[in-house]
């Protein structure tokens, strides 16, 4: 080992679950063990949605405790789902629990924002995909219905940014994690200024950037002396998850090639230097978010397997037993092609009866409506390999070249079958792997901000000897490419 403190760990949080990891590494490879998963599930309270910041941060510690139950610990690094924020009072307290995203309120703050603001201005500066679930229009409905809050706030911090504050007591906000709030200035990657005060923010609430691989500090020591550790600096890595998981994309230095961090969300994008901010990036609907050592993830966010996962919530609610791999063992026995659907149509962006808002998507465009677990959950799949051709299409236009692979990390790695149709829809190779892409990304930063590794290169090179991946190859392509063309003339 290249230290005598040489355990990392990396706490992953995502929109469905969190899961804290130990690892280490003996100068050419990391191992990593899962040591601790809870599930994350909002709240709702007085009508709205919230997370339940308090609970996650006892887990948080929790997994924390159980590393340092196994020897020192160097550092941790804190990653979660991007565009949520928790408010800090005067008195370091916080002020209420953070809200969701998926709060059907926030449609109100895009349509009051975009009604007194044009989407050039916002765009220009920002670079960021419009979508009601953005930091900016959670802000726009909270200065609507609840002043007081931005009144009796001091600080607003991301959720990872939460998460450092409490263990901390450090007060920033990282770079990849603010890239997604709409409120960034893309090409200086500093608060836009003049955008927050148009839009009536308070400053105050904006904190210093800081970058990827910052070393925020030491544990507050009531912490440290909780969970047994010391010595264990907290450290700012790529914050949001999508970040880590795009740096632990095992991907061959010098290839041009597609990722797709595919879990609740699916987030489809390209590595990029610069963003890419011209009328076309504007009408296709793309982001440029902040990524690690000063790049871009060109991406736009689908709505992913969260489809999926709430069909598995109603058939579960309705008495049935089923799981991931059954339902795929289902799906293969259905007929292909039978139904389809946008998963980016707000229909199905909230919480709810999904099996029937599907149908009814169907049924509204004269399209035979799933029905059997297999045939829903075959919809949803080759809906979403689809949409990612769609996506990629738009991105290569984007970009003006050729993406010539696709690296598939995240959860959705273990779908074989979303894996392959994915290969199928786009006729690129689709590498799945690795599932922990985010875990492998966080510690590599980590490793990365000691000292010990130099530069995306590098970390990837260390990723590839650590984990595995799958290939896919295209398969079936002519039958593929004519669904492909029924798919996007229908959404």
């Amino acid at each position: 080992m290249s230290s005598a403190l040489s355990k990392f760990v990396a706490a992953d949080f995502g929109a469905g679950s969190g899961r804290v990891f130990s690892g280490a590494y003996d100068g050419d490879a990391l191992q990593i063990a899962q040591i601790h998963r809870f599930a994350n599930e909002p709240v709702r309270l007085a009508g709205f949605l919230h997370w339940n910041f308090p609970r996650l941060f006892q887990e948080l510690l929790y997994g924390m405790g159980r590393a340092a139950a196994d020897g020192p610990v160097r550092s941790i690094g804190v990653d979660t789902w991007g565009l949520d924020f928790g408010l800090v009072g005067e008195a370091g307290d916080l002020l209420a629990l953070p809200g969701h995203h998926r709060d059907e309120r926030n449609a109100l703050g895009m349509d009051h924002v975009l009604a007194r603001h044009s989407r050039e201005r916002i765009f220009r500066s920002t670079a960021i995909q419009f979508m009601q679930v953005n930091t900016v229009y959670q802000l726009a409905v909270m200065q609507m219905q609840r002043p007081y809050l931005l009144e009796a706030a001091r600080h607003l911090l991301f959720m990872p940014d939460l998460f450092h504050y409490f263990l901390t007591g450090v007060v920033a906000s990282e770079y990849t994690i603010a890239s997604t709030s709409q409120l960034l200035d893309a090409q200086r990657k500093l608060w836009d200024d003049s955008l927050i005060a148009d839009l009536e923010l308070p400053r105050r609430l904006f904190g210093d950037i800081v970058h990827p691989g910052s070393i925020l500090g030491a544990l507050r020591t009531d912490i440290a002396a909780a969970i047994g550790l010391a010595n264990t600096s907290v450290i700012a890595v790529g914050t949001h998850d999508t970040a880590s998981a795009v740096l632990g994309a095992p991907a061959q230095a010098g290839t041009r090639f597609a990722y797709i961090s595919c879990g609740t969300w699916s987030l489809m994008g390209a590595e990029i230097a610069q963003p890419i901010r011209n009328d076309k990036a504007l009408r296709l609907n793309v982001s440029n978010e902040g990524g690690v050592e000063g790049s871009i993830r060109l991406l736009k966010n689908i709505m992913g397997l969260w489809i999926l996962q709430e069909c598995v919530r109603n058939w579960i609610a309705d008495g049935l037993d089923v799981t991931y791999e059954s339902l795929l063992h289902q799906a293969e026995e259905c007929q292909p092609f039978e139904s389809y659907f946008d998963p980016d149509d707000v229909a199905f962006l909230t919480p709810g009866n999904m099996v029937a808002r599907i149908q009814q998507w169907c049924r509204e465009r004269a399209i035979q409506p799933p029905h059997s677990p297999g045939e829903v959950t075959r919809c949803i799949l080759e809906s979403l390999a689809c949409k990612y051709r769609v996506v990629l299409d738009q991105l290569e236009d984007v970009l003006g070249y050729g993406l010539s692979v696709i690296h598939l990390v995240g959860g959705g790695a273990n779908n074989r079958l979303l894996c392959q149709w994915t290969a199928n829809a786009t006729g690129r190779l689709v590498v799945a792997g690795p599932v922990e892409a985010t875990v492998f990304g966080s510690m590599a930063m980590q490793l990365h901000s000691f000292g010990e590794v130099n530069g995306i290169a590098e970390m990837r090179d260390i990723i590839r000897r650590s984990s595995r991946a799958t290939e896919y190859e295209p398969r079936d392509q002519d039958v593929w490419e004519a669904q492909y063309r029924v798919f996007a003339a229908g959404i």
